[in-house]
């Protein structure tokens, strides 16, 4: 249903959702599911918005095809742990948002952060062999959970 009120143009769908296609061709581009979810390039959109394809935030943004976060645990002896990169990141195209370890098992100290009561900063870099956490040579950091947050770009 196709409609005007108040200088607003509405469509609506009574019980299905919404599906746009350009160049005279029968392919999905974007839709809007029966729930609210948005997908522009999929067609089962798991999320409010899923975007299949690249993206760019901004007038200057850098152009970015997906944000993953990957986890693993610290090393049971040491001061550093290497994750691998995930199916298509390299050293290249992975940029790191945020790296986190589970300090003491409770608190999460993040990349450049530090445990207070001691100056331990938490590191980050990427090399041809996977990405590196370096922590204090300490038990509180090590056998700890990890998480990283990644950024792939092009």
């Amino acid at each position: 249903m196709l409609w005007s009120i108040n200088d607003e143009i509405k469509l609506r769908s009574e019980g299905g959702g919404l599906a746009f296609q350009t160049g005279g061709l029968n392919t999905d581009r974007m839709v809007i599911t029966a729930d609210g979810k948005t997908g522009i390039g999929d067609t089962t959109p798991d999320a409010t918005l899923d975007v299949e394809g690249t993206v760019v935030i901004g007038a200057a943004g850098k152009v970015f095809s997906e944000i993953r976060e990957i986890t693993g645990t610290s090393a049971a002896t040491g001061n550093y742990s290497t994750l691998g990169y995930p199916s298509g990141y390299t050293r290249e195209n992975t940029r790191i948002l945020s790296a986190e370890i589970n300090y003491n098992g409770t608190n999460w100290n993040t990349l450049g952060m530090f445990n207070t009561s001691a100056p331990n900063t938490v590191g980050c870099s990427l090399s041809s062999t996977g990405i590196h956490i370096s922590y204090p040579e300490v038990a509180a950091y090590q056998s700890k959970a990890i998480r990283i947050l990644l950024i792939k770009v092009q």
